[in-house]
């Protein structure tokens, strides 16, 4: 298994509202913000990760060829907008998926455009080690 490390931000805020009686108006508020970095190491079996993908390809060539639609129906990615120019694709899943679709895709000659997220995660574990530890620094 492969160690994840990251940095993840996560941002508190406190909000005092003050009003004035006298004019009967709620004056602006401020907002206190603080932001926390922190890194944290987690093996693979022990987060959930995903990956989005949008990819840009020519509606021209996805008409003419149904290979086309069938690759992106068999990767189970979606067709979020088409117009007479392009069609936007979007994939979430693995990387090794992602990477797969859009080399398919490539061979096609239909890409225009590809974005990616990159890996998204959240914890497997029943207990919130984010918590604890924001709790430890208030404390101190």
């Amino acid at each position: 298994s492969f160690l994840t490390a990251g940095i993840y931000p996560f941002a508190t805020s406190r909000a005092p509202v003050s009003s004035s009686l006298q004019s009967n108006m709620v004056k602006p508020f401020s907002v206190e913000k603080k932001r926390i970095f922190f890194t944290l190491h987690f093996l693979d079996d022990e987060i959930f990760m995903q990956e989005v993908a949008l990819l840009k390809i020519s509606t021209p060539k996805l008409l003419d060829n149904p290979l086309i639609s069938k690759t992106i129906r068999r990767y189970g990615a979606r067709i979020m907008e088409a117009n007479a120019v392009y069609a936007v694709v979007e994939k979430s899943g693995v990387t090794d998926e992602i990477i797969a679709l859009r080399t398919e895709l490539d061979a096609f000659d239909c890409v225009l455009q590809y974005v990616s997220s990159g890996r998204i995660a959240v914890t497997r574990d029943t207990e919130e080690h984010v918590n604890e530890y924001l709790e430890r620094i208030n404390r101190s």
